[in-house]
C-alpha cells in the first residue's frame, strides 16, 4: 500500500497531472490524434487555471488548518507529547552528515517547548523514512541529533523510527508508549496535517489526544478570488492540501471496508 500510494501520488499531484496532460496533448499532436490532443490540452489548461491561477490550494489548506485548534488553556498535567516527523529532509541530511531542517521545523521546536513546560512528561518523536527511494536515514536519527541541543530533555525523549506514514506513526507510537486509560497526550504536527493525524490516532486507540497544530501556512480565510498571480505558491499549497484530502478519503474508505 505504501508503494502504491507513492506511485499514485506521483500521478495525481496537481502540478504533475497538469504536466502529464500537456505532454499527452503534445504527443497527440505529433501523432495527429487531434481529439485526443485537444482533450488533454484543455485538461492541462483547466488544471492550470484551477490550481495555479485560482487560489484553490490556499483555500483548501485554510479549511484544513481551521479544523483543529490549540487549547485555550494548557491542561494541568499530561503524560507525554508526541511530535510527528516532517521537519527534516533526510535525503539531504544523509548527504551532508547532519540534520537538514525544512519548513516543518516548528513541529520539533513546539515539541521541545511543550516538553520543557511539562517537566515530567515523555517526549516521543515518531518518524522513520517516508521516502520511496534514498531511505538510508530516518527522521528519528535527525531528531536525536537535533534534541541533543536540549540536554535537560535527554532522559525523557523516546524515538520511534519505523513509521513510513501517519497510520504507522499512530500505531507504532501507541505500541511504544502503551498509553493508559485516563492519560492525556499532546499531538504536535502541522495544522494542515492535523485532521488526518488526529483521526488516525483516535482510530489507533489512543485514550485522549490534545491537538497542538503548528506550522501554519495560511491566514485561515477561504478566498477563491485571485487577488494576485502567484502560480508557484498556489500550486505548492494545492500539492499539500490535495494530498491531505486524498489521504483522509482513502483512510476512511479503507476503514469502512476493514482493509
Amino acid at each position: 500500500m505504501f508503494i502504491a500510494a507513492k506511485i499514485f501520488w506521483l500521478m495525481a499531484a496537481p502540478a504533475n497531472l497538469m504536466g502529464i496532460s500537456l505532454m499527452l496533448a503534445a504527443s497527440g499532436r505529433l501523432l495527429k490524434w487531434w481529439r485526443f490532443s485537444d482533450l488533454f490540452f484543455w485538461l492541462g489548461v483547466g488544471l492550470f487555471v484551477a490550481f495555479g491561477v485560482v487560489p484553490t490550494g490556499p483555500s483548501l489548506l485554510a479549511w484544513l488548518e481551521t479544523q483543529h485548534s490549540r487549547p485555550r488553556e494548557l491542561p494541568g498535567d499530561v503524560a507525554g507529547i508526541i511530535v510527528l516527523g516532517g521537519a527534516f529532509d533526510t535525503y539531504l541530511s544523509n548527504i551532508y552528515g547532519w540534520p537538514i531542517l525544512n519548513d516543518g521545523v516548528e513541529r520539533v521546536l513546539d515539541g521541545a517547548m511543550l516538553a520543557r513546560y511539562y517537566k515530567d512528561a515523555t517526549l516521543l518523536f515518531s518518524g522513520g523514512s517516508g521516502r520511496l527511494v534514498h531511505r538510508e536515514r530516518t527522521e528519528a536519527e535527525d531528531a536525536q541529533v537535533f534534541f541533543s541541543s536540549y540536554p535537560d530533555l535527554k532522559e525523557r525523549i523516546r524515538y520511534e523510527n519505523r513509521s513510513r506514514n501517519t497510520w504507522q506513526n499512530a500505531a507504532f507510537s501507541r505500541d511504544m508508549a502503551q498509553p493508559r486509560a485516563g492519560e492525556r497526550w499532546i499531538l504536535v504536527t502541522s495544522a494542515y496535517h492535523m485532521p488526518r493525524a488526529a483521526m488516525m490516532f483516535k482510530a489507533a486507540g489512543w485514550p485522549e489526544i490534545i491537538t497542538w497544530p503548528t506550522d501554519y501556512r495560511t491566514n485561515g480565510k477561504i478566498d477563491l478570488m485571485p487577488h494576485k498571480l502567484d502560480v508557484l505558491g498556489n500550486l505548492y499549497h494545492s500539492h499539500l492540501a490535495v494530498r491531505e484530502l486524498i489521504g483522509h478519503a482513502v483512510y476512511k474508505a479503507r476503514a469502512k471496508m476493514n482493509i
